[in-house]
């Protein structure tokens, strides 16, 4: 009973199948939420169902100042903070070879990427809102952009992850 409890909460990353099931969920989440708008009213506004468009300008012009003001209030906090965690993973998970933290920095690097490129889109639309025709089209064009980070970060973590089983010992995988 105590084996199979440890085998299913065990920290080897890339052999576990909670690790995969965890960057699947986290890039299928990011994937569906545009600015922390869902992906099906986006779809049902490009449709032109009743309320959609409205709801949709609607948490578009909330979402887009929520981030301008996290940013313009907690910008170089969040900026340091994240990059010292993430400088922390590397190191941890990369130099002194730990796996979880490689696993954590796999997920984590790239989700700053699209943070960071969400940023700028709302910046982007601050200055320049997008007319409501337009708004369907610059979500979907995001969208885009965040699901190509996503298969990039997801092709590269399988690559290393395969690399990773293949190159550690089998002892150190069954000890």
């Amino acid at each position: 009973m105590t084996d199979s409890i440890l085998a299913i909460l065990d920290l080897h990353t890339f052999s576990n199948i909670w690790y995969w099931l965890a960057v699947a969920v986290t890039w299928a989440v990011v994937s569906h939420w545009v600015l922390g708008i869902p992906f099906d009213l986006i779809i049902r506004a490009r449709r032109s169902m009743p309320g959609a468009v409205d709801d949709l300008q609607t948490l578009f012009d909330f979402h887009v100042r929520r981030f301008i003001m996290i940013e313009d209030m907690a910008g170089i906090p969040i900026i340091a903070l994240s990059t010292f965690v993430l400088t922390g993973l590397a190191m941890t998970g990369f130099y002194y070879e730990v796996e979880m933290a490689q696993g954590i920095f796999l997920i984590g690097f790239p989700l700053t990427i699209v943070g960071a490129i969400c940023q700028h889109a709302c910046r982007r639309y601050e200055q320049h809102p997008p007319a409501p025709e337009d708004l369907v089209k610059e979500l979907l064009r995001l969208r885009i952009i965040i699901q190509v980070v996503a298969m990039i970060a997801i092709f590269f973590t399988a690559i290393y992850g395969m690399y990773y089983n293949l190159s550690v010992p089998d002892d150190f995988l069954n000890g």
